[in-house]
């Protein structure tokens, strides 16, 4: 038996491995707060003074967006999920990449709730846009570079 558990042990570390690695997008990180640069741009949001180590800034009606600029090749968004988000749409230099739902029953801070990696070298345009009735609550991002 105790081959066979060191072989189940070794195939849960490569699939740990392999999980894990997959998890964020190739290249070097840097953590962009809530946006309190000019590349921001808020319609229909509050800032919210409270959040996971600074502030949220939340849409509050369906049509409202957050939009900045970044550079790198992946990009990694990071919302609050709770019982009173919604739905928004993800663009990426004016296509839209994916949409998200940051509904949830718990009450989840940090909560990734979109990736993106496999981008061109260079500056990118972002705009989150709320679809539903509920906002989003947007805590940072993530942009990633080679």
């Amino acid at each position: 038996m105790k081959p066979y558990g060191k072989q189940w042990m070794t195939a849960a570390a490569l699939f740990s491995f392999a999980v894990f690695a997959q998890a964020t997008p190739a290249g070097t990180g840097t953590q962009v707060e809530d946006g309190t640069g000019p590349e921001w741009i808020y319609k229909d949001c509050v800032k919210i003074e409270a959040g996971s180590g600074g502030s949220l800034h939340a849409t509050n009606t369906r049509g409202a967006f957050i939009e900045t600029e970044f550079s790198g090749t992946g990009i990694e968004i990071y919302a609050k999920k709770d019982a009173k988000c919604g739905t928004a749409e993800i663009y990426i230099d004016g296509n839209l990449i994916e949409q998200i739902d940051t509904s949830d029953a718990g009450n989840l801070w940090k909560s990734k709730v979109f990736g993106k990696d496999g981008l061109a070298p260079g500056k990118h345009k972002l705009k989150i846009v709320q679809t539903g009735s509920l906002g989003i609550k947007l805590d940072f991002i993530k942009v990633y570079s080679n």
